[in-house]
């Protein structure tokens, strides 16, 4: 196995892992929400750290399938990458405040935002490149058509899947903060 397959199936492990995580914390806190409290305080309590972890390594992929591997980007997978490349240097930012003792200001509010809208695009991106390719006839018109389909790993892991899990991580990781801070 290539450097590069082993990474992309590692990517797509993560992937998978994640969206596991996110399906059943989402199952367990709307069967039993308390027993779940300590964990979402948890996750709330360290959210910069997280947040940080999750938008670098989601960075890094990026950047990895785009430099190194050669995958060009569509439209749709810069217009993602826009809402969360930023987040790196927002939590990176916010954890220095926290540091300094200093307040976090919009920190959760503007990743929220942001990952709202990146899942947004995701959301339609996947729906495009696995129902419906004439949705995304358009995007192919300024390049790299938005549902070509470079990799599937665990027979739905595609860059788009990874795109839409790393914007409900972060949601999650914002909303728990949001949880335990209330």
């Amino acid at each position: 196995m290539s450097s590069i397959s082993f990474i992309t199936a590692l990517l797509s492990f993560g992937t998978l892992v994640a969206d596991v995580a996110l399906a059943l914390g989402v199952i367990w806190f709307i069967i039993d929400r308390n027993s779940l409290r300590p964990l979402l305080h948890w996750v709330g309590n360290n959210a910069l750290e997280l947040g940080l972890i999750a938008a670098a390594l989601a960075t890094l992929g990026s950047l990895f399938f785009s430099n190194v591997v050669g995958y060009a980007p569509c439209e749709l997978c810069w217009w993602q990458r826009i809402f969360l490349y930023p987040q790196v240097v927002l939590f990176a930012v916010a954890l220095v405040y926290r540091i300094k003792n200093k307040p976090l200001g919009p920190t959760f509010s503007v990743s929220g935002v942001l990952s709202l809208l990146s899942l947004g695009i995701g959301l339609f991106q996947y729906y495009g490149a696995t129902w419906n390719p004439s949705a995304l006839a358009g995007c192919a018109a300024t390049g790299v058509s938005c549902a070509k389909t470079y990799f599937t790993e665990f027979g739905f892991v595609t860059m788009p899947v990874m795109a839409v899990t790393i914007a409900l991580l972060l949601l999650a990781i914002v909303a728990s903060r949001r949880y335990a801070h209330s």
